[in-house]
């Protein structure tokens, strides 16, 4: 199965240094979101949420994959955000 790293770009970049296998970029995309939800609950426990954070994923070469901004993880429909 082919290796992707799920890079994390906020004000400055968390790389994904082992990478995960996944058959295809459809279980890319899913791994994406479902990763992004965790890191949002676990920040939400500590009274924060940075939804601006977006996954920049890669293939094994370092060749970009697709972006995952965190926003495609939650439902922001009835929210107010202050900017």
């Amino acid at each position: 199965m082919p290796l992707f790293y799920f890079h994390i770009q906020d004000e400055v970049e968390i790389s994904d240094p082992e990478g995960t296998e996944l058959s295809d970029v459809t279980a890319v995309r899913e791994y994406a979101v479902n990763c992004a939800r965790s890191l949002l609950s676990q920040d939400v426990l500590k009274g924060e949420f940075n939804i601006f954070r977006r996954f920049e994923i890669t293939d094994k070469s370092g060749a970009p994959v697709m972006t995952c901004p965190f926003t495609e993880a939650v439902d922001l429909s009835g929210a107010k955000l202050a900017l």
